[in-house]
C-alpha cells in the first residue's frame, strides 16, 4: 500500500511537469525526469551505503539527506512555477462561455 501511494505521489509530481511543456517536447521531458532520477539512484544508494556501514546507524545520513532538499524545498516556497501549456488557453474559453 506505501509503495502505491508513493507511486501516486511520484505520479503527480511528473504529470505537473509535463503539464507546463509545449506538447511537443513532453516524450523529451519525461525521459530527462526518469533518466535524472535513475542517475540520482545509482549515484546516492552506494554512498548511502557506505555511510551506513561505516558508521553503523541511519542518523547522519537522514540529518544530511534532510538539510540536502532544504535549498530545493526554499527555492520551491519563493519560485513561482509557469502556468500549465495551454492554461490561459483553455481558460479564455471557459470565460467566454459563461
Amino acid at each position: 500500500l506505501e509503495d502505491e501511494q508513493s507511486r501516486s505521489q511520484a505520479n503527480v509530481g511528473l504529470e505537473d511537469v509535463l503539464a507546463r511543456v509545449p506538447p511537443e517536447a513532453v516524450s523529451t521531458a519525461g525521459g530527462l525526469c526518469v533518466a535524472a532520477q535513475s542517475l540520482a539512484n545509482i549515484v546516492a544508494n552506494p554512498l548511502i551505503g557506505a555511510s551506513v556501514e561505516r558508521l553503523h546507524s541511519y542518523a547522519w545520513i537522514v540529518v544530511a539527506l534532510a538539510v540536502w532538499n532544504l535549498p530545493g524545498a526554499v527555492v520551491w516556497l519563493v519560485v513561482e512555477p509557469p502556468q500549465p501549456h495551454g492554461f490561459s488557453e483553455r481558460k479564455a474559453q471557459t470565460s467566454s462561455i459563461s
